[in-house]
């Protein structure tokens, strides 16, 4: 990735374990979009995340309701990224 470049990553079910190891190794290569239907545990995940210097924002989302899914991949089409 050059120096011009940055990535939007979107990582559904980013309130456990898997989602956020996955994260934690994304965050520094640009900002990751953490999605899961449990508001809690997401943000608790999105503030560690926060806290190790990763751009993390969160979306409450059930992948299993079109509209849910639709506007995660609005929000991440619209997020706004910045090399680091």
């Amino acid at each position: 990735m050059s120096q011009q470049e940055a990535s939007v990553f979107v990582i559904t079910g980013g309130a456990g374990g898997m989602g956020r190891a996955c994260a934690r190794r994304l965050g520094k290569r640009g900002l990751v979009l953490l999605a899961d239907i449990m508001a809690d545990p997401l943000e608790q995940a999105a503030h560690q995340l926060r806290a190790e210097g990763l751009r993390i924002e969160t979306q409450l989302c059930d992948v299993s309701q079109g509209e849910s899914v639709q506007a995660l991949a609005e929000k991440a089409e619209n997020s706004t990224v910045t090399p680091k």
